[in-house]
């Protein structure tokens, strides 16, 4: 299980503060090919090394919006300050 994803409940967080920054820096920093797929469902991850992720428009570890439960939904969709709200 990762305990990123279990932790935050958040897909946004997720995607955007591990997923994509580790597949970034697997090909920057190590010169290899990473693609992260993360099921939501089981809160797990597959790496599979030596494969070229796909662009996120592309990706479908990008579905739209939110998982069930999510706490950081909830706090956004109650900030009166908030005018759009997505967690894509």
């Amino acid at each position: 299980k990762c305990k990123f994803l279990q932790e935050s409940g958040c897909k946004g967080l997720c995607l955007h503060q591990c997923k994509l920054p580790a597949q970034q820096f697997f090909k920057d920093e190590l010169g290899l090919e990473l693609t992260v797929s993360p099921n939501f469902a089981t809160q797990e991850c597959q790496w599979s090394f030596g494969e070229t992720p796909l662009p996120p428009k592309e990706d479908p570890s990008f579905p739209n919006g939110c998982l069930k439960g999510c706490e950081s939904r909830v706090a956004m969709m109650n900030n009166p300050m908030e005018t759009s709200f997505s967690c894509n």
